[in-house]
């Protein structure tokens, strides 16, 4: 966490930097403060659907996919055919047992 402060203090607009301290609080269970930081990856540039992604990945995680689904949605905007926004996505739907969808997003 150190590590990610003194990032961020350096360079407020490293989106990237938050994304990550994101996952990390994530992975740790603080999901509040792991959303917090994913806003702030998305307030430093809104055109990175990665921070999309993987916000939406933890969102479905805990079962909140109507979350997900928009986070989802709101990356591919950012990057239509991003691999990577599209196969969370569609695993989130599966999880659902929502398999046509699933299958649609490829």
């Amino acid at each position: 966490r150190a590590c990610f402060r003194r990032a961020t203090s350096e360079d407020p607009n490293s989106y990237y930097a938050w994304q990550c301290w994101g996952v990390l609080e994530s992975r740790l269970g603080d999901v509040d403060a792991a959303r917090k930081l994913f806003q702030r990856s998305i307030d430093a540039n809104p055109r990175n659907a990665a921070s999309y992604q993987t916000w939406g990945v933890m969102e479905s995680n805990l079962g909140n996919y109507e979350n997900a689904t928009e986070l989802f949605r709101k990356g591919q905007r950012r990057s239509r055919r991003n691999r990577f926004v599209l196969q969370a996505w569609a695993v989130s739907e599966a999880k659902q047992g929502h398999h046509k969808e699933a299958v649609d997003l490829f």
